[in-house]
């Protein structure tokens, strides 16, 4: 066999072997679990998959707390993990009634603004 034809040959192996893994991957032959409860009504279906999700970050400095935070990286953590209980206007003042809702004005607009405590 010559060189030209032995690669044509190797090619065209490559090119069959990835459609027959393309297709067997994306063969999916599990059956969708049933959730049609007693009465006929749909039942909420629980997820199979109970691995953790991970999420890559950059280094932290492990000060996970709003008041001694080094870096964005723990904010953001504080950010997620925590609620804040104060809020605040534009302008920065205290929002004294936030669970009712207060209205500040701002540069000439007025804006509504609540919280969940007071």
């Amino acid at each position: 066999m010559s060189k030209g034809k032995l690669s044509r040959a190797f090619a065209l192996l490559l090119a069959l072997s990835l459609c027959f893994s393309l297709v067997a991957g994306c063969n999916n032959n599990k059956q969708p679990a049933d959730t049609q409860g007693s009465a006929g009504t749909t039942a909420p279906v629980t997820p199979a998959n109970d691995t953790p999700l991970v999420v890559g970050y950059s280094p932290f400095s492990e000060k996970f707390s709003p008041f001694f935070a080094d870096t964005a990286y723990d904010q953001d953590v504080v950010n997620i993990t925590s609620v804040q209980l104060l809020t605040t206007d534009r302008a920065g003042a205290i929002v004294y009634n936030a669970i009712e809702g207060e209205t500040h004005e701002y540069n000439g607009t007025q804006y509504k603004y609540t919280g969940i405590a007071n």
